[in-house]
């Protein structure tokens, strides 16, 4: 069973979520975490993580570097 990476910390869940979608566009897999009760409570949102698995951290990161370009 593969490992799953945080390969990064963004500090709304909105970030999260539209960088998610990126990898999604690419056919990328991944997971957004954070402290604000799934949510519930955004004001809460101090660090939401993005989750992928180890094998394809550096695709997803390669993928993340291209919308800072």
């Amino acid at each position: 069973m593969s490992e799953m990476v945080t390969i990064k910390t963004y500090g709304t869940r909105m970030e999260a979520e539209f960088a998610q979608s990126r990898l999604a566009e690419a056919g990328i897999e991944s997971m957004v975490g954070g402290d604000d009760l799934g949510g519930l409570i955004p004001s809460m949102d101090i660090s939401v993580q993005l989750v992928v698995m180890q094998e394809v951290v550096k695709q997803a990161m390669e993928v993340l570097a291209k919308d800072k370009a």
